[in-house]
């Protein structure tokens, strides 16, 4: 629980009806003995915000026309939903603040915790 002041900052409401803070609006969240608890966290104890990710190495899916969030795709025996179909919507969400409420919600709990790669400090 790296930043456990972050449960306490006020925000900006995504729908404009003032400021919250994360122990508002997901008590459930919090820090306890050091550790961040009551989020979905992976194996490695890193926040999960969704489970997308991009085709399984060696393969390539066969995506077609233009993306389709939520299209499974099957390659080598494989069916995954590749993150190559979320782009366009992503790119939106982002464009817009990711101003959808929970999603804006997920972010914030997952900055009390960032992943730590070698070398860096990942947001």
């Amino acid at each position: 629980c790296a930043n456990e002041a972050e449960l306490r900052r006020p925000f900006q409401d995504s729908f404009g009806h003032g400021m919250e803070t994360l122990a508002e609006v997901a008590p459930e969240v919090r820090c306890q003995d050091g550790e961040l608890v009551g989020a979905p966290l992976s194996d490695g104890g890193h926040v999960i915000i969704g489970m997308v990710f991009g085709a399984p190495e060696g393969l390539a899916p066969a995506l077609g026309g233009a993306p389709q969030p939520g299209r499974v795709s099957e390659a080598g025996g494989v069916r995954f939903q590749d993150e190559a179909e979320f782009a366009t919507m992503c790119e939106e969400r982002r464009s817009g603040g990711y101003n959808s409420g929970m999603g804006k919600i997920f972010r914030k709990v997952a900055s009390i915790s960032p992943i730590q790669a070698p070398g860096t400090f990942l947001q």
